[in-house]
């Protein structure tokens, strides 16, 4: 076996480096440099036409790009060509584009279901099409006399099984579906729906392709099944996966091979992690296959069923992991592979002669799925997150789930004919020619520096605080500050509910174009931890099939480059953990005021412990600090950690890196919660107490202290959906500054990498922006006072007068399910959040702000609950 790389496109890079990443845009004008371009600019689309993202790269897609609202996860060319249907896994339906123009012909609602990861089919004739459901159904669509489409009767193939890669038997008699869940790979009667073989293969299979020789390959995401001896862990809901026994993420693939007349496994190929898509060669000898979490795509000879190459698609070779291809497709001659890679957000063009990559296509953002038309004149590719959180209506403000996705229409001939300047434009939006500078070893005698430039510097900071918060956009907690780029009216939480928060920017810096990367908890602790979130996740939107990841439980979600935890004590730091990633136990019975009072008091009345998640967190944790639920307030949590980081520093080892979770600005809702204004300002006291309690201790002087939000969740921003609160606080941080470069979550993750000496743990966080603005040459040292709150903690919503309509949005609210993370109904979420911060009579703006889908599901809220909106006589 070889495997290939791109030594001659190395070579191409470097030199490319050197050429201004527009010069060959007629709009370049505004910005010559794609680093200052990015650097100075807000999230969304520019005036040259290009798009940033809160990812550090910009879009720039080639051939048409046809955006809609949704996460298209999967698309198939009709066998005519004529036309392209797209699975959209967050709007429930399937689109039926314009084979040629992208144009929409049609959208059909897949009613109380969503798309699953994958799996999208046309019959022969082009008369039916299947389509996977998210957990239990493949759908059927027939096609009219007129051209429309229409339901039939959908397929039930049994509970909690998410069918998923769906393709035909040789003989076009059978559909071939796996059974991500149960581990298996079934044969269908196309018209009945019954299930007509059974084969159980290796954990949560994939795609299924039948080839020669009466075989069947199957990719698993996780490998073979377990045996005695393995390192295992869960994957969400459906068992056990084989895990490296050092940072707990998955750590096998393979692909299943079934013999079609028996339909039983026969075997298995080992090959990359978190195997995908699969292509077949037009002479049947050749299969490739796409391994998402490897950076590859192995080339199996089908006779010896050996891998006979493999390529890797990186497109320079010391880049950490990070392209993530998960689909291929051939040319009908076969000549071509291409490639989508998710997080490059491009097409890989490669030659099946010499295996080599010829050049790379720019699309939209993170394709999952990817097609050719039958005459090979066509590439179709569903680009999963399309141009990020966008409301295509009304660009006055955004919320995180104004998801626009899009589909990229790419004709061979101008890809081939424009290769060379394609694969440059896709080297600059992804910011690949400034990475070599980055890649360099430590330079020998460097002076340490509070940020250094390169990975393995010294830098004078010794101590990272690392504060993990729950769901907030920038506008909603300080909008109403003049100094920012903020909006007062759709500020909720302001300076007299968190005064801390406004305090803290204020005195240090107050960041008004900070991203997170994700939109949710289930990829935003993914972002916070380890800067990525795999194809696992990007696919799971909205059906969640397996797990809604939030907190671990699931060793197939996380990033095969580990987390900021594991890159710290591999490199001989020391770490503590508080709240994220844990199990939380508390005394049967107690309530809020039960951990409110021992706060008061001092005292630890009532028991409250938490466990590890994850293994490779064992040892790590504080023991007495749990995350979720919101039964804990947050200056309980913070005086837990106060305890340790005192002691600590008694003992002179205080850890290099803590990591906090502080969940109370989520909000929950009960009849033994505080209002959510009082909770917003426990989370803010906590905040301020941290930042208190460092600043006057003896390691302020070597400490940094980094403050997110996993994710905005819904809240509105009138900038982007997720621009959210950021925080740098040390004593290098330039006082009273306002810090307008576009940084995010990966940047922030950068800047505690180049602190601890730490290297990179993917590609997004090498080639992000250090949050340099944030940190200047000369420490001051004064210390942080807290604010008291301006409201009571301990707020009780029955000690509160409330007037009858505000009392109704209490009680909605408090019925919303808030036993587990971001599982409530959104709609209902944000128009209590609004109502009970602003009152009843104050409008929610979603016609400023709400695409059509989201104001239709408002006016529906609104016909469904008049007595919350009568005026009050």
């Amino acid at each position: 076996m070889r495997t290939h790389w791109q030594l001659v496109l190395v070579a191409a890079i470097v030199a490319a480096a050197v050429v201004s990443a527009v010069a060959d845009d007629d709009n370049s004008a505004a910005f010559t440099d794609i680093l200052d371009y990015y650097d100075n600019a807000n999230v969304g689309p520019q005036p040259d036409g290009r798009v940033v993202v809160t990812t550090n790269q910009v879009l720039d897609p080639a051939g048409t790009h046809v955006e809609f609202p949704g996460r298209p996860n999967d698309c198939a060319f009709s066998p005519d060509g004529s036309i392209i249907a797209v699975a959209d896994a967050w709007g429930g339906r399937v689109l039926i584009v314009d084979g040629a123009t992208g144009a929409e012909r049609q959208s059909i609602a897949l009613e109380g279901d969503v798309p699953g990861y994958s799996g999208i089919v046309f019959s022969a004739d082009g008369q039916r099409l299947f389509v996977s459901g998210s957990r239990n159904l493949i759908w059927r669509l027939v096609r009219g006399a007129d051209g429309s489409w229409a339901l039939e009767e959908a397929m039930y193939l049994g509970d909690h099984v998410t069918p998923v890669g769906i393709s035909w038997s040789r003989d076009d008699e059978r559909l071939l579906v796996c059974f991500n869940r149960l581990n298996q790979v079934v044969a269908i009667d196309p018209a009945s729906g019954e299930v007509l073989q059974t084969a159980e293969v290796g954990v949560a299979p994939f795609a299924a392709v039948e080839g020669p020789g009466g075989k069947i390959y199957v990719t698993n995401w996780g490998g073979r099944l377990p045996v005695a001896g393995d390192v295992t862990e869960p994957s969400g809901n459906a068992g056990q996966v084989v895990v490296d026994p050092f940072t707990r993420v998955a750590s096998l693939g393979s692909v299943s091979i079934v013999d079609s007349a028996r339909f039983e496994e026969t075997g298995q190929i080992e090959v990359g992690l978190h195997p995908c898509e699969m292509a077949l060669s037009p002479d049947d000898k050749t299969l490739y296959v796409a391994c998402a979490n490897s950076d590859v795509i192995h080339v199996i000879d089908t006779a010896t069923d050996d891998v006979r190459d493999t390529i890797d698609v990186k497109p320079i070779r010391e880049l950490p992991f990070g392209c993530a291809p998960n689909a291929v497709a051939l040319a009908p001659n076969g000549a071509t592979l291409y490639a989508s890679l998710g997080t490059n957000n491009a097409i890989a063009v490669i030659s099946t002669r010499t295996g080599v990559v010829r050049g790379y296509v720019p699309v939209g953002w993170y394709p999952g799925g990817l097609d050719v038309s039958p005459d090979g004149r066509s590439i179709a590719a569903c680009n999963i997150k399309g141009i990020g959180s966008r409301n295509p209506v009304d660009p006055k403000g955004f919320n995180s789930h104004h998801y626009l996705g899009s589909l990229s229409l790419l004709e061979t001939t101008s890809v081939v004919r424009t290769l060379g300047s394609l694969t440059r434009r896709t080297l600059e939006n992804n910011r690949m020619t400034a990475a070599l500078a980055h890649l360099g070893p430590p330079r020998p005698g460097i002076a340490p520096v509070p940020l250094p430039e390169r990975h393995g510097e010294p830098s004078t900071l010794e101590h990272v605080i690392y504060i993990i918060k729950e769901n907030r956009t920038y506008d909603q907690v300080l909008g109403d500050m003049p100094e920012g780029n903020g909006d007062p009216a759709l500020c909720q939480y302001g300076e007299e509910i968190s005064p801390n928060h406004h305090a803290l920017a204020r005195e240090f810096a107050l960041l008004d174009n900070f991203y997170c990367c994700g939109t949710l908890s289930a990829d935003g602790h993914q972002w916070t931890d380890s800067g990525y979130a795999t194809d696992y996740i990007e696919k799971g939107f909205r059906g969640w099939p397996r797990s809604y990841p939030y907190d671990g439980g699931d060793a197939m979600a996380y990033s095969p480059g580990g987390f900021i935890w594991d890159n710290a004590l591999s490199h001989g730091k020391t770490v503590r953990v508080y709240g994220e990633f844990v199990q939380a136990h508390i005394q049967s019975g107690a309530t809020w005021s039960d951990f409110y009072k021992d706060w008061l008091e001092g005292t630890s009345e009532f028991e409250v412990t938490a466990t590890p998640k994850i293994d490779s967190l064992e040892g790590l944790i504080c023991p007495t600090f749990i995350g979720f639920p919101q039964t804990v307030p947050d200056v309980y949590r913070v005086r837990e950690f106060l305890r340790e980081y005192h002691q600590f520093l008694a003992e002179d080892r205080l850890p290099n890196l803590m990591i906090l979770l502080l969940p109370c600005d989520h909000f929950s809702g009960s009849a033994t919660l505080p209002t959510i204004p009082a909770q917003m300002a426990d989370n803010d006291y906590a905040l301020g107490q941290i930042v208190e309690a460092v600043s006057r201790s003896k390691a302020w002087a070597k400490t940094a202290i980094f403050v997110t939000e996993d994710d905005p969740q819904n809240g509105i921003d009138h900038v982007d959906g997720r621009r959210t609160l950021g925080y740098v606080i040390s004593p290098y941080t330039p006082r009273g500054t306002v810090v307008s470069k576009n940084y995010n979550q990966t940047s922030m993750l950068k800047t505690m990498e180049l602190i601890l000496g730490l290297p990179p743990m993917t590609q997004l966080d090498l080639l992000a922006s250090p949050m340099e603005a944030c940190f200047g040459d000369r420490a001051d040292l004064r210390p942080y006072r807290a604010k008291e709150p301006n409201i009571p903690l301990d707020t009780m919503p029955e000690a509160t007068a409330m007037d009858p309509r505000t009392r109704a949005w209490w009680d909605l609210y408090c019925a919303q399910p808030f036993d587990q993370e971001d599982i409530g109904d959104e709609m209902t979420l944000n128009l209590c959040l609004w109502h009970l911060t602003h009152g009843p009579d104050v409008p929610y703006p979603i016609y400023e702000y709400g695409r059509v889908d989201q104001i239709e599901e408002y006016e529906q809220f609104v016909e469904a609950h008049p007595h919350l909106f009568e005026p009050i006589t």
